[in-house]
């Protein structure tokens, strides 16, 4: 959110809390805390994509980078991932005019930083029978990265971790510059890219 004088606001951001459930790997520095309620406003507070929090020493790791993780079930921990507020909209639109629409009722086109919104996406894609969904990462053609529309942020290729399909991204044809979900037969939803001026399905960040 930005405020009339240009600078940047932090939104509040809630919390889900996940029991018996932490990352796979704890190689992050861990955080004293005193209870789930202080590790979940340090993270608000560092943004952190998620975080780990152990009951019984108070423990916080946080994860800030490789936001892409595994998670597996551990009594007496709990995982902390942000609630997130993403629709996803049923009228096909080229990549530029979605991400256009999604300005106009006070978003962005979605970004995926991380493994909560990957999962929080594929819930919501759950319920649609739409082959190809657009997000808002992109191409930039003079430095040859993938990234992120509204920060610039990388999007890593190839990364074992991010939802690329394994042959993805091949610019297939050499004019795919845009980024969407695509249904693959077999495996789900996983990224992949499309010429900009296909119409799809879309995802705002709002």
């Amino acid at each position: 959110m930005r405020t009339t004088d240009g600078y940047l606001q932090r939104k509040t951001v809630h919390f889900n809390v996940e029991q018996d459930k932490r990352f796979t790997s704890l190689k992050d520095k861990a955080l004293s805390t005193i209870s789930v309620k202080q590790c979940a406003v340090h993270c608000q507070i560092n943004g952190c994509c998620a975080a780990s929090y152990q009951n019984d020493t108070n423990k916080c790791y946080m994860k800030i980078v490789d936001c892409f993780y595994h998670t597996n079930w551990t009594l007496k921990w709990n995982l902390i991932v942000p609630k997130f507020k993403k629709v996803l909209i049923e009228d096909t639109k080229s990549w530029e005019d979605a991400k256009n629409h999604c300005v106009t009722i006070g978003g962005n086109l979605a970004e995926v930083k991380g493994t909560p919104e990957h999962e929080y996406i594929l819930n919501l894609l759950s319920g649609t029978s739409s082959l190809y969904v657009w997000i808002g990462g992109h191409h930039h053609i003079d430095s040859g990265k993938w990234i992120w529309n509204t920060t610039s942020d990388e999007i890593l290729v190839p990364h074992k971790e991010w939802p690329w399909e394994k042959s993805r991204p091949d610019n297939h044809g050499g004019n795919q510059h845009c980024l969407t979900y695509c249904h693959f037969q077999g495996l789900g939803y996983l990224w992949d890219d499309r010429e900009c001026t296909r119409t799809n399905s879309f995802i705002c960040d709002l």
